[in-house]
């Protein structure tokens, strides 16, 4: 027996338990009887039986998290996997004797030199919108409570919003309303939870109605670069999760396929001659660079140029091989650019159209 077994037996050996929910007892009707089937662990120092259905138990609309985990209280029913409404987050008006306080209500606190050395308890969204990228190392020292690279990336939003939105051309969507980024330790309990929020439907999990309980002004802020000493004691330290209720969530849909064409249909995001100068053209529009058949994709429709005959790939006009014969590189070219990328432009040849031309005219057709 686990120790999580043994926890649960322990807590719950004398426990009165509630009636199952009307709901559930009818899906659990209707399965399927199946036999549950033995898979050897990663561990491979027991066995875990693994059932169709994933079991989840529930006590008083208590989900109980293994490892100690913080419990989540649900706003409400679990949502259906196809919903996509969401229901407005309850939340308690204390935990622990503290009232449960808005993000707003603690930054305006703060900025008027309140909360001293407070613990509070404090209400909102948490969501996680980090990404991998690279930062410049400091020059020197820097406190824990600085979070220098990753500020902002994390947290809890006042409104029902992510803190952050990175999308996949870079770039960055603040959260509108009031919102900050506490410090969590990796050793707080239930800490794991909230950054391993899975992607649903190739989408981050939405943002989860959440109550921490924390202090300010930690004696670590000292320990900060003396320019961000103030910010440091302006973070929340968060000493335990009261509450954590992704089932208030509904599940992300599907992500619509994207239309063939933005509404309104842009005229075009650049002109050729930027890309090429005054030369003949095969083509200039809307399409994909599928169609293009281009060495790299990009989603959705492209705005694209291509020229009707070989151009030189390069300014030099001349180059010279390991046997000392001058060549130079031709090609038909392609310039793209994306919606919402029109300063930025990409190129590539049309395959099967680059050559290699020496001075004698002698032409090897071959990719650079």
């Amino acid at each position: 027996m686990s120790d999580l077994d043994e926890q649960l037996r322990s807590k719950l050996h004398h426990a009165s338990l509630p009636r199952a929910p009307e709901s559930v007892r009818r899906k659990l009707a209707a399965l399927p009887e199946q036999p549950l089937t033995a898979v050897r662990s990663r561990r491979g120092r027991r066995w875990i039986l693994l059932a169709p259905v994933a079991a989840v138990l529930v006590l008083g609309g208590t989900v109980l998290f293994a490892g100690g985990a913080p419990s989540v209280q649900t706003a409400s029913s679990p949502p259906t996997a196809s919903s996509t409404e969401r229901v407005a987050a309850s939340f308690p008006a204390s935990v622990d004797g503290h009232p449960v306080i808005t993000v707003s209500e603690v930054l305006a606190a703060r900025a008027a030199g309140g909360l001293l050395g407070a613990t509070i308890a404090l209400g909102g969204y948490w969501s996680d919108g980090s990404v991998g990228h690279s930062c410049v190392p400091p020059a020197g020292k820097v406190g824990d409570l600085q979070y220098r690279c990753i500020d902002g990336e994390f947290g809890i939003t006042e409104r029902d919003e992510p803190i952050i939105v990175i999308d996949r051309h870079g770039y960055v969507t603040r959260a509108s309303g009031p919102h900050l980024t506490p410090w969590i330790s990796n050793a707080l309990v239930g800490a794991h939870v909230l950054f391993s929020l899975p992607m649903i439907n190739g989408q981050r999990y939405r943002p989860v109605p959440i109550v921490v309980v924390g202090h300010f002004d930690d004696p670590r802020s000292s320990k900060c670069e003396p320019k961000a000493i103030k910010l440091c004691e302006d973070r929340l330290v968060v000493d335990r999760i009261a509450v954590f209720d992704p089932a208030a969530v509904p599940t992300p849909g599907v992500s619509p396929t994207p239309s063939p064409f933005p509404s309104p249909w842009p005229s075009g995001l650049f002109d050729a001659r930027a890309c090429f100068g005054d030369v003949p053209l095969s083509f200039l529009g809307w399409t994909t660079t599928e169609d293009l058949q281009m060495p790299y994709n990009r989603e959705g429709h492209v705005w694209a140029a291509v020229t009707r005959d070989p151009v030189l790939l390069i300014s030099i006009r001349w180059s010279t091989d390991s046997t000392g014969r001058k060549f130079r590189w031709w090609a038909r070219r392609i310039c793209i650019s994306e919606e919402g990328m029109s300063d930025a432009r990409e190129f590539a040849e049309v395959p099967g159209s680059t050559y290699k031309e020496f001075e004698d005219g002698t032409r090897i057709y071959a990719a650079p």
